[in-house]
């Protein structure tokens, strides 16, 4: 019999802050062991969750966590990376996602992800939510602090400015 490891509070915290509904259609990038998928795939009624890593060791062990999940279409996992990533590898039914998020994913910090913002966007329907978090350790004391909904990738001017007018990436 397996034991359900428990699910660290900061990705509780970030399940709360995206608030999925029953129905939503979510897509998780860089999902590793799938412990996300889990805390979401609880929520879900008529939705479902997509997860991509470029790990094909994340996606298997993130298949075993997660196989009561898979196996009622609440979950599904693909080893890709978010650059191979093609709309028709991960839409059902071309369906757009109502949420899509990341956890510790380097690319969103460590450089500019345009091309990658720019396919989100085509994932997206309009006016939902890409989600960017970054951070580690247990408890509240070490929740990521500058965790925030991320600027709306369709909402960037073509020099790659957010809304406000401030560089996407700042120097």
């Amino acid at each position: 019999m397996t034991t359900r490891q428990p699910v660290p509070e900061r990705i509780n915290w970030a399940v709360e802050l995206m608030a999925p509904g029953p129905d939503d259609q979510l897509l998780e990038i860089g999902c590793g062991p799938g412990v996300a998928v889990g805390a979401i795939s609880e929520k879900l009624r008529g939705g479902a969750i997509v997860a991509i890593d470029r790990s094909a060791t994340a996606i298997d062990r993130a298949q075993k966590r997660n196989a009561h999940h898979v196996s009622s279409g609440r979950a599904a996992f693909v080893t890709m990376t978010l650059e191979d990533v093609r709309p028709t590898d991960v839409l059902r039914g071309g369906r757009r996602f109502d949420k899509i998020l990341a956890m510790n994913v380097n690319l969103f910090w460590v450089g500019s992800a345009t091309k990658e913002l720019d396919l989100i966007k085509r994932l997206l329907k309009a006016d939902d939510s890409l989600y960017l978090f970054f951070g580690y350790g247990p408890g509240l004391a070490k929740r990521p602090r500058r965790t925030h909904r991320a600027p709306d990738p369709r909402r960037l001017r073509p020099d790659r400015r957010r809304a406000d007018g401030e560089p996407l990436h700042p120097p």
